[in-house]
């Protein structure tokens, strides 16, 4: 290679460097990526749980029951792990969201029976199809 050839490549090569430099520094981290693409929660209906009752500091674990299924979820500073069935280390926004879904669940209406109040295993809610039991410290709340 003569002298312009290896000039030239290096021009190119530092205008790569600035290209990568730059597309990189505007980015959005996934978490906020999908949460901007997630459907927003509206202010219809009313909190399941209140304003200052949770928040996503507090919470410690996740519990996960689905049938004979069951998937544990625990927070380590802020670093998540699957500890059941397997212990593997998870990306921290994912436990994230599902924390700040199960707290921002709202109702619009409460289930009111006409007449006789009918049992859970006649409204088909027991068992339940899947169960999330959100973990306070050493409380528990399903």
């Amino acid at each position: 290679m003569n002298f312009k050839t290896t000039l030239y490549l290096l021009v190119i090569a530092a205008i790569l460097l600035n290209v990568a430099f730059y597309m990189g520094r505007n980015t959005t981290p996934t978490y906020e990526k999908e949460k901007d693409n997630t459907p927003s929660i509206t202010d219809e209906g009313r909190r399941l749980f209140g304003e200052n009752e949770l928040n996503t500091q507090q919470i410690t674990g996740v519990k996960i029951d689905r049938g004979e299924e069951s998937i544990v979820i625990s927070r380590v500073g802020n670093d998540w792990f699957q500890t059941e069935p397997v212990r593997v280390a998870l990306n921290s926004w994912k436990p994230k969201q599902i924390v700040d879904d199960v707290i921002a669940v709202r109702y619009l209406e409460r289930f009111k029976p006409v007449g006789q109040n009918p049992s859970l295993q006649e409204v088909r809610l027991d068992p339940p199809q899947a169960s999330i039991t959100l973990v306070l410290g050493d409380n528990e709340h399903t």
